[in-house]
């Protein structure tokens, strides 16, 4: 499949038609790495190949045998928008998982968590929606919903402090990210952990741009990593300081070895004085 493959990459559909009319297999085969054409061809983005592989039978939701990522998993994650959305209006699974649980909603809101997100991207989530996704994490919610449906699954039971898997980010450090004040003024008086880091050991303060929900996340305890490490630099300090005093009594309170076996040589004189 080597060939038939880089003709995708190098996005020489002539070819491509010509090697899939020889061998139409190729259109349900996985290569060495346990990919399709159809994860191939969405990671690039060409929609004349993912057209013509589907037209010739090809599982729209086939997922790759190592990240069992599916194709529209590939062109989110490469930034194919054309090719997402061709993919959905054709059919797709949403609810598929890949091996770190996944779904879609889930990629999508890392890429919105981690700052690799572009407005037109919304289209993609729309679309889910209208599809009948669903938020079923706080954090997925806080990035594309409303306060109602982050509250909906706090009241059913969801942890207010669920992170998303990929970029450790919560609801609220999300929100934060987004300059979402209203959402940071309704996560900030729930959450058990305000000052949560996330995979590049960021607070939500850290994270925050926004000049009033800096000053709210300030008012209800948070405060930036640097903050938080030298608050316990200093504590270590006076631990250690602690403890160094404690050495120093207990040495001015507990006898030498010397003094100890000199006191006990006076009391054996005394004794044999005695006899």
């Amino acid at each position: 499949m080597k060939e038939i493959i880089e003709s995708i990459w190098e996005g020489d559909y002539e070819t491509f038609q010509s090697l899939l009319s020889a061998t139409p297999e190729y259109a349900f085969m996985k290569d060495e790495n346990g990919r399709t054409l159809l994860s191939w061809a969405s990671q690039v983005g060409d929609l004349r190949i993912i057209r013509l592989l589907l037209e010739k039978g090809s599982d729209v939701n086939c997922a790759d045998d190592n990240t069992m990522e599916t194709p529209l998993d590939n062109a989110i994650i490469a930034d194919k928008l054309e090719a997402a959305l061709f993919l959905i209006a054709n059919g797709v699974d949403f609810s598929l998982k890949d091996i770190y649980g996944q779904a879609t909603m889930h990629t999508l809101a890392n890429k919105k968590a981690n700052g690799l997100w572009v407005d037109d991207w919304e289209l993609v989530v729309v679309k889910l929606l209208d599809h009948g996704a669903k938020f079923d994490s706080v954090p997925i919610a806080a990035a594309f919903g409303t306060i109602q449906d982050v509250a909906n699954l706090v009241n059913a039971g969801h942890d207010v402090d669920e992170f998303l898997e990929g970029s450790d980010r919560t609801a609220l450090q999300i929100a934060a990210y987004c300059n979402n004040v209203e959402m940071v003024k309704y996560l900030v008086t729930r959450t058990g952990n305000i000052n949560w880091t996330d995979f590049n050991q960021m607070t939500a303060v850290d994270i925050a741009t926004d000049s009033e929900i800096e000053a709210l996340l300030s008012d209800h305890g948070g405060e930036s990593f640097n903050e938080i490490m030298e608050f316990i630099r200093q504590g270590e300090q006076s631990v250690r300081a602690i403890q160094d005093f404690v050495c120093l009594v207990n040495s001015e309170k507990t006898p030498s070895l010397t003094s100890v076996a000199a006191n006990q040589m006076d009391e054996n004189r005394s004794t044999e004085r005695i006899s």
